[in-house]
């Protein structure tokens, strides 16, 4: 089964939110995540590991995303699946393809936010 039918018929909408930077009043480098674009995508769950940081438990989700075709993306950006905001940790093309059918774009990203 290609990337492209898994993202068509399991997949997730998946928004690249994509960085602005700017600088504030005294000179201090803002990061904003602006504009959104939307893509159909296969979503599969890393696994991970739990932490009893300061006697609570933090279990990060990481997950990986498969998107159809050469999509960009850098390691700055943030992914927004649901209400959960993913930081960005890896961007590859498998196989060297970057257009055709059998391209696509492979994410890595983890989150500490709590999904419901």
């Amino acid at each position: 089964m290609s990337i492209r039918t898994l993202a068509n018929t399991r997949g997730q909408t998946v928004k690249i939110k994509a960085t602005t930077a700017s600088t504030d009043s005294v000179g201090g480098r803002v990061i904003s995540y602006g504009s959104a674009t939307e893509h159909k995508a296969y979503v599969a769950d890393d696994g991970g590991s739990t932490a009893i940081i300061q006697g609570r438990q933090e279990a990060p989700r990481s997950i990986r995303v498969y998107i159809p075709g050469n999509v960009s993306v850098t390691l700055d950006d943030r992914l927004e699946i649901g209400d959960v905001i993913y930081e960005v940790t890896s961007v590859t093309q498998p196989g060297m393809r970057t257009n055709g059918p059998l391209a696509f774009t492979a994410i890595g990203a983890v989150s500490n936010e709590v999904a419901y």
